[in-house]
């Protein structure tokens, strides 16, 4: 006997995909109607539309590109939790394994040729020496995006070998926090509070917020507009966030010095990478020519008003560029990863 067609899998499969789309359509518009009933169906039809909206041939192709783009990493979360379900695993972590397959696709894609990773640690070290003018910073490698064992093990050393006395890491594991509790040290994290492994030495983290960003996708499809490429959040739009300050920890007026600076920065009267503030090789930076088109070839001035303007996405582009090694900033090894 011949089997009926809607009962085969291969078809149900494929009804049920087609109602989740129809059902992603649909709770999408009553969002847009939420907040805006007037641009509701003219946004709805724009995404329906897609690239077929616009006329020109060579305009529809770029849009249609556009879409490929964003639909690739959506399709391989979608095969993350589909292995995960294969398994018999309950996941509901779909947001942070994109977030983490951006990150990891960033990285892959632009290390080799312009290491963003300069750019937080010298925003590190200036901002220690906003307080401490005479701060020195050593840095060690892992070469790995996470790896606890090896961020424990390179905390400890410059804890022990290069007597360092405040630890901070551009990685999520608690490797560097577990280290500097162990040793007394206290720790300045990234990404999220690292109290729990660090009760006596954790300061204080910054994390990035994307909220924001999300609110301006959603506002610039309402309106019908096309989302930019190149976006940069702030301090102002609320894009960066600080967790609570270990108050056990912090020297006394650190709330407050830390709330001086985010007005000022709100304000646009401080800069990160104010160029009296640094040299490079004895030298105060005049003139830095950075990739902003993104030809791996330095092209544009980022020094203006006695400061490089690093991710001005209206002037300029919002990946970082400042891949400079300043001085009083020593790197003790060279494994970036590979």
């Amino acid at each position: 006997m011949k089997k009926n067609l809607l009962k085969r899998d291969g078809v149900q499969s494929l009804i049920a995909s087609l109602l989740c789309v129809v059902l992603g359509l649909l709770i999408g518009y009553i969002v847009l109607l939420i907040i805006n009933p007037a641009g509701a169906g003219e946004a709805i039809s724009t995404v329906i539309k897609n690239f077929l909206t616009y006329k020109k041939p060579e305009t529809q192709m770029k849009y249609f590109g556009n879409t490929l783009v964003r639909t690739a990493p959506l399709l391989m979360c979608s095969l993350s939790i589909l292995f995960a379900y294969k398994a018999g695993l309950f996941n509901i972590g779909a947001a942070g394994q994109y977030c983490a397959g951006a990150g990891m696709a960033l990285y892959a894609a632009l290390a080799w040729h312009m290491p963003w990773w300069l750019c937080m640690i010298m925003a590190f070290c200036l901002g220690a020496r906003s307080v401490c003018p005479s701060a020195t910073m050593k840095v060690r490698y892992t070469g790995s995006w996470y790896d606890q064992a090896k961020e424990q093990e390179a905390a400890t050393a410059l804890i022990e070998k290069d007597k360092g006395v405040l630890i901070s890491q551009h990685a999520d594991s608690l490797g560097a926090p577990t280290a500097c509790e162990l040793a007394g040290v206290p720790n300045v994290s990234y990404n999220g509070s690292t109290y729990s492994a660090g009760e006596t030495t954790f300061i204080i983290s910054s994390a990035i917020n994307w909220a924001p960003y999300f609110q301006y996708i959603i506002e610039t499809v309402v309106k019908g507009e096309a989302i930019a490429p190149d976006w940069c959040g702030t301090i102002a739009t609320n894009s960066v966030v600080l967790s609570g300050v270990n108050q056990d920890v912090a020297a006394d007026g650190t709330i407050e010095k830390i709330n001086e600076a985010i007005k000022a920065l709100e304000a646009g009267t401080l800069h990160v990478f104010d160029t009296a503030n640094f040299t490079v090789d004895g030298k105060t930076l005049t003139e830095y020519l950075a990739d902003v088109d993104g030809d791996y070839t330095g092209e544009t001035n980022v020094i203006h008003d006695g400061y490089f303007d690093e991710s001005n996405a209206v002037d300029f582009r919002s990946a970082p560029y400042f891949d400079i090694i300043i001085d009083g900033v020593t790197n003790l090894n060279t494994n970036f990863g590979g």
